[in-house]
């Protein structure tokens, strides 16, 4: 109901600019042809405002459409943001999807027939399977935050400059959610909207109360290849409501202040203080000497990279007892478990929406939290390579005289020596 009141002001609000500007010029120019007085002076000043207004208004109307990242707010070029929407309408006209197959080669055509194509394939991906009733791989994790730490630094009570802070950390015109409202809106009506959203996140947040709709996601379907058969050759892109993602802002905020107590080191992606181009580094000198040793008798190395793709989304029950077993506060537990349990979902399929669907596993891409959690799982891996690296069981690598040695290390690549991999992978993807 929002969303078409919204588009009912935008079509009185901004009919058209062109005939607007046009209406307005020719008002000016017929009173530039009368006699010079105060009352002709103040209508032509007052007509100048006017058009000045529509002009700036079309200007971010077109910006908005474009949303060119790279630009600063002071450049003003109407023509380059229309070319830029234009050419993104072309885009979207020659990636429409007319008709699928899927895997038993069932064709789908029409719209109706493309949802069920893709809810079936979404449904079918996003489905948990059996749950193992226990996970005895988390008894490897240490219990580093303390009381202390919850108390301080994640259960403190919301407050309007922290919901502040996390709004102005997102993008201003990045693509909106269900609502069709996007960061830019929240920030430049905050003296009229700004009570309800501290309202809202702080109902999430201390009163672990999700509204209903709030977490419903858009999952817009980007082509992999040129012209797509399947549903998997299309990337999927999650777009989250903006109110949503405020308050999973604030908790990622929080629980960056601890990921440095509960991350190893080999982990160098999305913890504070530390680059993703550290683990580049060693990765390429490891590599490196791998192809300069000579061979020698004895065992070899096995450079294997572990792909996420498919155990990254088996997650929920495991990402809730890895938190419990690091020392995070039961409150804490169910507020991330009720933002990552509670989202739906429906496909964007040529500027239609499928009908709803709720994934009983994994993380939302686009969702604030979920780099963070996505680490706080793949640190159980990282914690039991190193339990085995202390017994003995894995030697690692070590690249040169004098070196650490590398076991593994995240998110690039794990050196494993190849009769622990097998089992040991094995028991981490039953776990998990």
């Amino acid at each position: 109901m929002c969303r078409d009141r919204l588009e009912s002001w935008n079509s009185a609000t901004f009919p058209n600019f062109g005939r607007q500007k046009a209406k307005i010029r020719r008002a000016i120019s017929a009173l530039e042809k009368m006699p010079r007085s105060p009352v002709v002076e103040r209508q032509m000043w007052k007509l100048e405002d006017e058009l000045v207004k529509i002009e700036n208004d079309e200007e971010n109307y077109w910006k908005q459409r474009s949303r060119p990242d790279w630009l600063k707010e002071a450049d003003k070029n109407t023509n380059f943001f229309h070319k830029k929407a234009s050419a993104g309408l072309v885009k979207r006209r020659r990636n429409m999807i007319r008709k699928l197959h899927d895997d038993s080669s069932r064709w789908y055509k029409g719209t109706d027939q493309l949802f069920d194509c893709f809810n079936n394939y979404y449904g079918l991906l996003f489905s948990a399977g059996d749950i193992p009733t226990s996970t005895p791989v988390l008894d490897v994790i240490p219990s580093t935050i303390t009381m202390a730490d919850n108390d301080d630094l994640l259960l403190w009570p919301v407050d309007r400059e922290e919901v502040v802070g996390a709004l102005k950390q997102m993008g201003r015109r990045k693509a909106p959610g269900v609502d069709g409202l996007s960061a830019f809106f929240f920030r430049k009506y905050w003296d009229i909207i700004g009570d309800t959203v501290v309202q809202t996140v702080t109902a999430i947040i201390e009163k672990e109360e999700m509204p209903m709709g709030l977490n419903h996601t858009l999952i817009a379907l980007i082509p992999k290849v040129k012209q797509p058969k399947y549903p998997k050759e299309f990337r999927p892109i999650s777009l989250c409501n903006i109110l949503y993602k405020i308050a999973a802002k604030v908790l990622a905020n929080r629980l960056k202040l601890l990921l440095n107590k509960v991350i190893s080191q080999e982990h160098s992606a999305f913890v504070p203080g530390r680059f993703i181009t550290d683990n580049v580094m060693v990765a390429f000198e490891c590599f490196h000497s791998m192809k300069k040793k000579k061979k020698t008798k004895g065992p070899g190395v096995l450079r294997q990279k572990l792909i996420w793709q498919k155990h990254m989304i088996e997650l929920r029950h495991f990402l809730a007892g890895v938190m419990r077993k690091m020392g995070f506060a039961e409150r804490w537990v169910r507020v991330i478990m009720l933002c990552v349990s509670s989202f739906t979902y429906s496909t964007l399929i040529n500027g239609h929406q499928s009908p709803k669907f709720a994934p009983s596993r994994g993380l939302q891409q686009g969702d604030p939290l979920s780099p963070y959690l996505f680490l706080l799982r793949a640190e159980v891996l990282s914690a039991y390579t190193s339990l085995v690296v202390r017994e003995k069981r894995l030697h690692g690598f070590q690249p040169a005289i004098g070196a650490s040695v590398v076991s593994h290390f995240f998110p690039l690549t794990i050196v494993y020596f190849l009769p622990l991999l097998r089992s040991r992978k094995a028991m981490y993807s039953r776990a998990s």
